[in-house]
């Protein structure tokens, strides 16, 4: 989680990222620290592709992050080597 950069990174709300990529360890620290809260409403930022990202258009590059992207595709591979179909 936040205890990483590399996670950290991915965890940060996209609204914030470039905040982030400026000074990872204090917005590590200030999410550690409480001084930074995150609400649900705030989504991380591996689900975005970030060169696509529109705060004023947050569906824009939504779902289309590496992360995600890769994790859909693992799993589409697993499930359908052992023949099972994802909804």
């Amino acid at each position: 989680g936040w205890n990483h950069p590399s996670t950290a990174q991915l965890l940060c709300p996209a609204r914030n990222i470039i905040k982030f990529d400026e000074d990872p360890d204090t917005c590590i620290d200030h999410v550690k620290l409480g001084q930074n809260k995150i609400t649900t409403k705030q989504w991380p930022s591996m689900f975005y592709d970030m060169s696509l990202y529109n705060p004023k258009n947050k569906k824009v590059g939504f779902l289309c992050g590496y992360t995600i992207v890769q994790v859909h595709v693992s799993l589409t591979i697993v499930a359908s080597h052992i023949g099972f179909e994802l909804l």
